[in-house]
């Protein structure tokens, strides 16, 4: 049974070696609250390097480091060096005040 308070959070690739050579789990369930969280916080929250992330997928879509992550959903977080089309010019829209971030991952 999908619990509604959670998210489920993934990581692939870098990403998921990090956290495991931290001995963290690559994939977990977050307490949201309704009101959600930005998924760039829970990147922060989780200590992942953010200039590491070269995408999300929201629901099984590509999204944004602003997008509002909801209980219920399931995000994954992938690097850079994931081939695909969610890495490269369109990058993360909506992140044009983020200094940590390379310019490609800002579009």
């Amino acid at each position: 049974m999908e619990q509604r308070d959670r998210a489920t959070i993934l990581m692939f690739g870098s990403l998921y070696t990090f956290r495991s050579e931290l001995g963290l789990a690559p994939t977990l369930e977050v307490p949201l609250s309704t009101a959600g969280k930005r998924a760039v916080d829970i990147a922060e929250d989780l200590g992942l390097p953010l200039a590491s992330i070269g995408c999300i997928y929201c629901n099984h879509r590509p999204a944004s480091l602003d997008r509002q992550i909801k209980p219920g959903d399931r995000v994954a977080f992938l690097p850079w060096s994931s081939p695909g089309p969610h890495n490269g010019p369109q990058g993360f829209p909506g992140l044009a005040d983020a200094p940590e971030l390379p310019k490609v991952a800002l579009g």
